[in-house]
């Protein structure tokens, strides 16, 4: 599977009895030379992370207001939820067939997040662009905990 493209954006959050955080979400396109396509999705809220692998795009479903859980599992060929925390060790990640691509948009989704603001369509073309074309599984990278970690242990000393 090679890279083809790639979105990311900040959902806003909402309102539910009383404010609720936003998730940032990115989706990588990948597709192999048969032209089969799949595309997988990071959402982070807070220090949850949810992983969907699908043959159809689900970012502009889960950057809507309407979004269906139900919708999204059901088009998920593979769907993987985990707390960052202290234990996380990205094991329910790695079991997975499809850990290359799941690697990189968890890297995807750290430079989102290590950006100022909020990145938009011209900061993700920058980002794709040197991995365009190229197989996910080309590319080792450290385990993303998205400074989740980082910040807890700068809470812890105060």
């Amino acid at each position: 599977m090679k890279i083809q493209g790639m979105r990311w954006g900040y959902d806003g959050g909402g309102i539910a009895c009383g404010p609720v955080s936003g998730s940032s979400i990115v989706e990588v396109e990948f597709s192999d030379a048969q032209g089969h396509t799949l595309y997988a999705l990071s959402s982070v809220m807070d220090n949850f992370e949810l992983i969907t692998i699908s043959e159809k795009p689900l970012f502009d479903l889960m950057m809507s207001a309407d979004f269906d859980e139900e919708t999204v599992r059901a088009a998920s060929l593979e769907l993987l939820e985990a707390e960052i925390d202290e234990e996380f060790d990205g094991s329910q990640f790695r079991k997975s067939v499809y850990w290359p691509e799941i690697s990189f948009v968890r890297h995807a989704m750290q430079a989102y997040m290590d950006m100022d603001g909020e990145p938009g369509e011209k900061e993700a073309a920058e980002y794709i662009q040197p991995y365009l074309g190229h197989e996910p599984s080309e590319y080792r990278f450290p385990l993303a905990t998205y400074g989740i970690l980082d910040d807890e242990d700068d809470e812890e000393e105060f």
